[in-house]
């Protein structure tokens, strides 16, 4: 009996194996710029990162321009992993700061 071959930057967990990634976007109301500044720009990626932490999901990559974001993330395949971005965890974090 041959060995399987493992399947390059995929995670091997107990009974599954996953390589997921998605490319999230958010763009502003009317595409208006709101990450004008280094400060607004660097305090949208400290937040963006931590609920990542919290949530036990892996930031690929991520890019702030002045009126979108993009980010590449990867997590394991839980039933609740959508719901950790629809909670609008950053009206939490980044708002209450400039309003």
């Amino acid at each position: 009996m041959r060995k399987k071959e493992r399947v390059p930057d995929a995670v091997y967990e107990r009974g599954y194996v996953y390589n997921f990634h998605f490319h999230l976007i958010w763009v502003t109301k009317y595409r208006c710029p709101a990450f004008t500044t280094p400060e607004l720009v660097q305090d949208m990626k400290d937040i963006l990162n931590r609920i990542a932490e919290l949530n036990d999901v892996t930031v690929e990559t991520m890019e702030v321009m002045p009126e979108h974001i993009h980010m590449l993330i990867s997590f394991k395949p839980l039933a609740w992993s959508f719901f950790i971005y629809r909670k609008n965890y950053y009206k939490l974090f980044f708002l209450p700061a400039y309003l």
